[in-house]
């Protein structure tokens, strides 16, 4: 199903499938509302997710995932792929960075250096890709559970 948003002179459009919609600007704010907070527990579900898998793969607890210190090296690089992670799953870098208590450069960064280990170790790609299915996987049961209730 589609959905689009228009602005036409003093009115919005929504379109949702076939039916168009002229909701108010209360109507919208609301709206906004409801997507958003979907959003932030989506999200919130999916970094949790990413936090368990990346700890108990690189064998370190999730606290030293979240400590504002750089940790030793195993911690960082658990860190740097779990960044990559919630950046493959479309979470933006300022949110992916925010996960773990860093700046949005810091996630890109992270991403780019996982991206660049993948290239150069087959075995490190599929291990990465390993953990990026089984999450895909839980967060799609996550939110199958969500929508039951």
């Amino acid at each position: 199903m589609s959905v689009s948003l228009q602005r036409e002179p003093q009115r919005f459009l929504l379109t949702v499938g076939n039916h168009v919609l002229r909701p108010t600007h209360d109507e919208l704010l609301d709206l906004k509302r409801k997507i958003d907070l979907m959003v932030r527990s989506s999200s919130s579900d999916l970094v949790q997710i990413v936090k368990e898998k990346i700890a108990a793969f690189f064998d370190v607890g999730i606290p030293a995932l979240e400590s504002e210190g750089r940790g030793v090296e195993r911690v960082a690089n658990a860190r740097m792929a779990a960044m990559w992670l919630l950046i493959e799953f479309h979470l933006s870098d300022e949110h992916a960075g925010a996960a773990f208590k860093r700046e949005r450069s810091t996630a890109t960064y992270a991403h780019t250096t996982i991206k660049d280990r993948m290239a150069l170790s087959e075995k490190f790609a599929a291990e990465i890709k390993l953990i990026q299915e089984a999450v895909a996987r839980d967060w799609d049961a996550t939110r199958a559970d969500a929508t039951k209730s």
